[in-house]
């Protein structure tokens, strides 16, 4: 009996739902590439992740740009600059932006870039 209690408990709790949020976001590829659904701002020129208390956003531009590495939320999208070559290392406290946001890299500039960005919590 104890044996059959265990295996309820444990299909139970693998087929409950998760409530918590993901630990890390991560695009890899060019800017504009279409239109992404999770942007508030500029959704056809930018990728972004999910809602999440995220504490970092790491952008990389290989070629093209700029690209606006940081956060939004309904209120403001705010980030770094980052041009071909460089890194930027973003946190939403930077911006004077709460932890509750979405992380994004944006290119609005005309000139398609190649990027890389990852996002933790």
């Amino acid at each position: 009996m104890k044996k059959h209690a265990a295996i309820v408990a444990a299909v139970v709790a693998l087929c409950a739902p998760s409530v918590a949020s993901a630990t890390n976001w991560e695009h890899y590829g060019w800017l504009p590439n279409g239109y992404d659904a999770q942007c508030l701002w500029y959704p056809t020129y930018g990728q972004c992740s999910g809602w999440n208390y995220w504490v970092l956003n790491d952008g990389h531009v290989y070629t093209g740009g700029p690209a606006l590495t940081g956060f939004e939320n309904y209120a403001t999208i705010r980030g770094r600059w980052t041009y071909a070559g460089q890194y930027a290392y973003t946190h939403p406290l930077d911006f004077g932006m709460p932890s509750y946001v979405k992380a994004q890299m944006t290119n609005y500039s005309g000139i398609p870039a190649w990027v890389e960005s990852w996002a933790g919590a």
